[in-house]
């Protein structure tokens, strides 16, 4: 389970139903996002939804936040078109000397984690393999490395049912993948390949290691200088509290996902925001957008329970504040 006491109607971390594939392995297709439900001062008391994630633009984090992801996942990303044969050679002689390694390209695990129904990447046959390569040469024909790379660090399980750079940030750290440091961004960078064994919150000595040895992998790669690399090896592991949020609200989180169910059809994904704003100041009444004429019979009936519950807007739902 996660640190900490944040309500989890929901139980993300739980077996989650695959997302519906398109039927063509190389795509690229939404990812399912949380609502986020907010206490009166702005702050985080819960999300539902069976993952927990807000995904982000790549344009809006720090270089380095993507940097170290490749640094430590596929330092060649920029240089194969989907398929490093580089490194399947350096997998193949590692193998034969008896240290075992993948050599699977950031492209070539977005692929077999984003269809999982098409690529099973629990499949050790060498026909999978050759599928996920195939797959991830034609997904590299159609999309842009940003646009796979943003859909990689929105994608990835960092543990506890947190998916994506976004969530991860704000449960780990308590503030949005833009703010996150440089040591921080290593941190996460060091997850993919174990959330369970790097979790900063339960093994905060095994995270530092990774992480300085990401950084070292960074400085290598002329990602960052060495005087950067060696302040942020200097700063402390250190996670927020019941994993960012500000109160355990399990009855009134479960309230909203409750009327939430019994509002939108079962076979339709509650509508989640593309991107998080603040709440607003003034608190003042939202646009009249077709999701909040649709909340708003259920909002009349928690304020009769609640001092104030109701969807703020940003044009398509997702956000509740009590």
């Amino acid at each position: 389970g996660a640190p900490g006491g944040g309500a989890r109607p929901s139980r993300p971390g739980a077996p989650v139903q695959a997302v519906a594939s398109t039927g063509e392995p190389w795509t690229i297709i939404p990812l399912p996002q949380s609502s986020l439900v907010y206490a009166r001062d702005g702050s985080l008391i819960g999300e539902i939804g069976r993952e927990w994630r807000t995904n982000v633009a790549i344009a809006t984090l720090p270089a380095y936040l993507p940097n170290a992801f490749v640094a430590v996942e596929d330092q060649r990303f920029y240089a194969h078109k989907g398929v490093d044969v580089v490194g399947i050679a350096g997998a193949i002689k590692d193998n034969l000397l008896g240290s075992s390694r993948g050599a699977s390209t950031i492209t070539q695990q977005l692929v077999g984690n984003m269809h999982p129904d098409l690529i099973n990447r629990r499949d050790i046959s060498l026909s999978r393999k050759l599928r996920e390569q195939r797959a991830a040469l034609e997904m590299e024909r159609h999309y842009s490395k940003a646009q796979i790379l943003e859909a990689y660090l929105n994608q990835i399980n960092f543990g506890h049912g947190w998916y994506g750079v976004e969530t991860a940030a704000r449960h780990y750290f308590g503030k949005g993948a833009a703010q996150l440091t440089l040591a921080e961004a290593a941190t996460l960078a060091a997850l993919p390949k174990s959330p369970v064994q790097y979790d900063p919150a339960r093994y905060p000595d095994r995270a530092r290691n990774r992480r300085d040895a990401i950084l070292d992998l960074m400085v290598r790669q002329k990602m960052v200088g060495a005087a950067e690399a060696d302040a942020a090896k200097r700063a402390p592991v250190r996670t927020v509290p019941n994993g960012g949020m500000s109160a355990s609200a399990p009855y009134f989180v479960a309230s909203c996902e409750r009327s939430r169910s019994s509002t939108v059809p079962a076979t339709r994904m509650w509508p989640a925001m593309r991107s998080v704003s603040p709440v607003p100041a003034n608190r003042g009444r939202p646009p009249r957008t077709r999701s909040t004429r649709a909340l708003a019979p259920f909002v009349r009936m928690f304020a009769a329970r609640q001092r104030r519950c109701g969807p703020s807007s940003t044009g398509s739902g997702g956000r509740w504040v009590r």
